[in-house]
């Protein structure tokens, strides 16, 4: 859809919900292909997502399959459903006030300007944070994962995908395919196959325990502070549309090995330890030496997974920005990898991956 078209459905579908005559004011961007926009008038603030349906599949069919393996959303089903669930369970997800599901726009709660990314930068003690955030998941692990999300004012029953072995696998491929030759490496044949092989020996150990809802992105640019709340509903969490279902270890590590900013390895290391010690409280079953392993698991399939998703926002969507978060990335990879049982997977990275990266 032509821009001039695209701005006019906005603007039919802010008039129709009432808010055709407020301040529109853009918000930067994130990874993603949506935008949006926050919205100021008598009526107070909300936010305007815009998604056209589609995603950036439409960008190519290469694309399109890459979404569809690691199962991320296309269109606004996923968050509204998502939302409902989270609001439901006594999260704090911001409330739907307005929606065109076929036109991908979305008129949202504002939570204001509490997001612990800018509490960070302004001084506020981290641990506390953390501590809330870290609680939060422990709350919403405690919960039975649906497989399917019943149905809401704006959507049909929403099936949550799992966090199968395909899709960890497509993720790890966006390093090989995009990172490595970006920094002059190429991937052979057999080295690929050696790599897949290595992870299929892995992925079991990576999905064992509870299966949990799996937020996919919590980390410090997408959880609010909410003072005026009670309880965990202090946190406000949002980027939850390619929620999966899979291990409870993934969202931990989203939030202490945070690409956007840096966690100190004594924080990370107390959180983790707050989340093994609590979890047993209401998981009789919970093993800490096995979560421990799974979160090192996670640990190195995200950042590796990051390091070709920036590669590929820099060098196909000119978002430069991200190339500069590398580093960060390739340090925490670093941390993941020590654990002693990744040694196969060390010596795979040591073998082929530049020196520093990992």
């Amino acid at each position: 859809m032509p821009i001039s078209d695209r701005q006019a459905a906005i603007t039919q579908f802010l008039a129709r919900a009432g808010w055709g005559q407020a301040d529109y004011r853009p918000l930067a961007g994130d990874a993603s292909y949506r935008r949006y926009a926050r919205l100021s008038s008598g009526r107070g603030r909300a936010i305007l997502m815009d998604a056209p349906p589609g995603g950036d599949g439409r960008k190519s069919a290469a694309a399109q399959q890459y979404n569809a393996t690691a199962h991320l959303a296309t269109d606004c089903a996923p968050f509204v459903a998502v939302a409902a669930y989270l609001a439901q369970s006594g999260f704090s997800a911001p409330r739907i006030l307005a929606a065109d599901m076929a036109a991908g726009l979305l008129l949202l709660e504002d939570f204001g300007d509490r997001l612990y990314f800018d509490l960070f930068a302004q001084g506020e003690a981290e641990v506390p944070l953390y501590m809330a955030a870290t609680d939060l998941l422990l709350a919403l692990h405690n919960q039975p994962v649906p497989d399917m999300l019943p149905e809401s004012p704006y959507t049909a029953a929403y099936r949550i995908p799992g966090f199968d072995q395909d899709a960890v696998q497509a993720e790890l491929a966006l390093m090989l395919d995009w990172y490595l030759p970006d920094q002059g490496r190429e991937t052979s044949a057999a080295a690929r196959a050696e790599f897949e092989d290595i992870w299929a020996g892995l992925y079991p150990h990576f999905a064992t325990g509870r299966e949990v809802l799996i937020l996919r992105d919590y980390h410090a640019q997408n959880i609010f502070r909410l003072p005026e709340r009670t309880g965990l509903q202090q946190v406000g969490v949002i980027d939850f549309q390619d929620a999966l279902r899979g291990s409870a270890a993934y969202d931990l590590v989203s939030l202490l090995e945070d690409a956007r900013r840096d966690v100190a390895p004594e924080i990370a290391e107390a959180m983790l330890a707050r989340y093994c010690e609590i979890a047993p409280r209401d998981q009789p079953e919970f093993d800490a030496e096995g979560f421990r392993f799974a979160y090192a698991i996670a640990g190195v399939q995200r950042n590796t997974r990051l390091l070709g998703t920036f590669t590929r926002l820099a060098r196909r969507d000119g978002k430069m920005f991200y190339l500069s978060l590398i580093p960060r990335v390739c340090g925490y990879l670093t941390r993941a990898l020590a654990h002693p049982r990744l040694r196969p997977l060390q010596d795979w990275m040591a073998a082929h991956m530049p020196r520093g990266s990992a």
